[in-house]
């Protein structure tokens, strides 16, 4: 991708609004630019939870869940709340659903994490999980049915500048592999582990600057908001997979002085940087896996 492209990416955040709003509504099930159609608003979230979520979770249905709720990752309780909306609110407030970026949802990258590993539990069960999903989300995304319910009689999760992050990796422990487990775990303990440097300005939960894109946040676990946010880097395109020392993760917070792209927050650090030097390892890292 061009630098030029990348600029005007990270000026307009790199995150597309959701359909529902502005012309999107004249647009309302057209096909998007990707071909695919966009959620119909005549139908109700819980039919849609019905159709094509609810069938996912019966006992007798394989699924993937066992695969992540053996490790304790994901509250069950979410997806079983008696109110569609209700299941949709605590999913958001736990970090695990992204309606600006309904693709980008750590929902669905736990789901992708899962491994066939018997004649139940299929590349196909997986795939269907995964779709029926990002159907739900898409239809809360363009729609905002369920946009004034909240979550109730839960604490929400958030992960404090000073937290504690669970089992990171750094360069002195990297395993060097490309598996997916690897690079989240290497972007917590690099990228998200300075992530203070970004802060307020750069978290969707604070006020900070309008102008500001928000591609960072602090809501849920430390695990879920270090992969939220790993995500949305990701998918603003603020990596430079072919040359990683000229990506917009690293460039607009770097001293111009320096060779940085100039940062409306003033610089944030240099080369000879601590965090710089973390934010370049993961890039690098990011890269050469994404070969």
């Amino acid at each position: 991708m061009e630098s030029g492209e990348l600029r005007r990416r990270w000026a307009w955040g790199g995150v597309a609004l959701p359909l529902g709003l502005g012309l999107g509504v004249v647009l309302l099930g057209l096909p998007g630019c990707d071909g695919k159609s966009a959620p119909s608003c005549e139908e109700s979230p819980g039919a849609l939870y019905e159709k094509r979520v609810a069938p996912l979770l019966h006992t007798d249905h394989p699924n993937v869940c066992a695969q992540c709720h053996a490790g304790g990752s994901m509250d069950l309780e979410s997806f079983l709340r008696p109110d569609v909306c209700e299941s949709m609110a605590c999913l958001q407030a736990q970090g695990l659903v992204n309606l600006k970026s309904p693709e980008s949802s750590v929902l669905l990258s736990w789901i992708e994490r899962a491994e066939p590993d018997s004649e139940l539990v299929t590349q196909q069960v997986i795939d269907e999980e995964r779709q029926g999903f990002l159907e739900w989300i898409e239809h809360e995304a363009a729609c905002g049915a369920c946009a004034d319910v909240a979550c109730p009689d839960r604490d929400t999760p958030r992960c404090d500048a000073d937290a504690t992050l669970p089992s990171p990796f750094v360069p002195e422990n990297d395993p060097g592999d490309c598996e997916r487990e690897t690079l989240e775990r290497l972007f917590r303990g690099t990228v998200y582990e300075w992530r203070g440097r970004c802060y307020p300005c750069h978290f969707q939960e604070q006020e900070g600057n309008r102008l500001a894109p928000r591609w960072a946040t602090e809501l849920g676990t430390c695990e879920v908001a270090a992969l939220f946010t790993q995500q949305t880097i990701v998918d603003s395109g603020y990596i430079d997979v072919d040359d990683p020392e000229q990506s917009l993760l690293l460039l607009k917070p770097l001293a111009v002085d320096e060779g940085g792209a100039g940062h409306g927050g003033n610089d944030k650090f240099t080369t000879h940087d601590q965090a710089y030097t973390a934010f370049l390892y993961w890039a690098t890292r990011y890269a050469e896996c994404s070969k």
